[in-house]
């Protein structure tokens, strides 16, 4: 097998390595680095080719790569054992089904799939509990809570093609967005709330028992892995100026506060990126759109002189082509309604909302 000289430590590596297995230096000034691999061996020891190994089966998520990795640990085994054991009897597995188990993708069949799909998992009529799963709930339901006022900030959480599935338009976002909150609070946060209480009581006993044997920092890490940085969210922002473990009794009550709680509200919108989707715009709002054609008799063209439309940039003249003037920026017709019609009900520029109906053509119970 072809071999090359470090450049810096002079070890004699595989051709195929892309840092050296003694320094970890680049091989090759082409090389491109990972930053996912820096992060997987600064959190478990571990040198870059654990690193590749791991993150390759999990396609590059190093969240999920490091937790894979501290499983197998805990198994006392390495992930190239495992998959060695588990090779054959995949094999005969996945002739059994291949073709027949694959998994479907379930669209929403009323309001409850649809809020289900919106705090879980996209595709999925029914929720998978666990520390990652509901801490993602929790924090959804926080941020859907700071926005319950705000009816398009929520509509943007979910997907339009589900929307469409269950015949739901723009007259009813309203209505949609009220029902949705209700259900968060009355039935949904409640429960996730719950279990979020057991998790912490499992998450104090693993961490008691990993210390009789472990440094903080590993234990640290560990818990980063086992429950994933949205617990870690929660986890942190509650202990905050709390020495020691949270009384069992006020961890629910702290948890139910701090999903209502501005300034966690404030952070989560500032700081916590979830799934934002594009709604073309309405029907009607396309309707109420106010539109001009520029001449130099026209008062709008006062106006518009000297500027220019912001998406192909070209100058306002008066040449007789339609424009279309929203309330906080102005457009060629052409320019504005391919976005508008076909992506977003939002100025592109500032992402002011674009209209707003004003009547109702179906009620909300119509989809349950």
């Amino acid at each position: 097998m072809a071999q090359v000289n470090c450049p810096v430590c002079t070890f004699i590596n595989n051709f195929s390595n892309s840092h050296c297995e003694c320094c970890d230096s680049p091989l090759r000034a082409d090389i491109q680095e990972n930053p996912n691999e820096e992060q997987f061996m600064n959190i478990t020891g571990e040198p870059r080719p654990k690193a590749k190994e791991y993150l390759e089966v999990t396609n590059n998520d190093v969240d999920k790569a490091v937790a894979l990795f501290f499983e197998d640990k805990d198994r006392g085994i390495s992930n190239a054992d495992y998959i060695n054991q588990q090779t054959e009897f995949m094999n005969m597995f996945m002739q059994v089904i291949n073709g027949s188990l694959r998994r479907t993708y379930d669209k929403p069949k009323n309001l409850d799939d649809l809020i289900c799909q919106l705090l879980y998992t996209r595709g999925r009529n029914t929720p998978h509990y666990c520390e990652m799963c509901d801490s993602r709930a929790f924090l959804l339901c926080s941020k859907i809570l700071s926005h319950k006022d705000t009816t398009q900030e929520i509509i943007r959480l979910i997907p339009q093609e589900d929307l469409e599935e269950l015949k739901i338009d723009s007259s009813i976002h309203s209505d949609l967005v009220k029902e949705i909150v209700e259900k968060i609070e009355e039935e949904i946060l409640p429960k996730v709330i719950v279990n979020l209480k057991k998790y912490f009581l499992e998450a104090y006993y693993n961490r008691d028992d990993l210390l009789k044997t472990q440094d903080l920092s590993y234990v640290e890490e560990y818990m980063d892995s086992r429950n994933g940085m949205e617990f870690r969210t929660i986890w942190d922002t509650l202990h905050q100026g709390i020495e020691g473990k949270i009384d069992e009794t006020k961890i629910s009550e702290l948890l139910e506060k701090l999903s209502k709680s501005e300034e966690f509200h404030s952070y989560l919108n500032q700081s916590w990126e979830s799934p934002v989707y594009n709604h073309p715009a309405s029907q009607e709002a396309l309707e109420n759109l106010k539109k001009i054609n520029l001449t130099n008799e026209s008062e709008e063209f006062k106006i518009l002189k000297d500027k220019k439309c912001a998406i192909c940039m070209e100058d306002f003249l008066p040449d007789g082509r339609e424009v279309v003037m929203l309330k906080c920026h102005s457009f060629c017709s052409g320019c504005i309604l391919e976005w508008l019609e076909n992506h977003n009900d939002t100025c592109p520029v500032c992402r002011k909302t674009v209209g707003e109906p004003v009547h109702k053509k179906q009620k909300i119970e119509d989809i349950n």
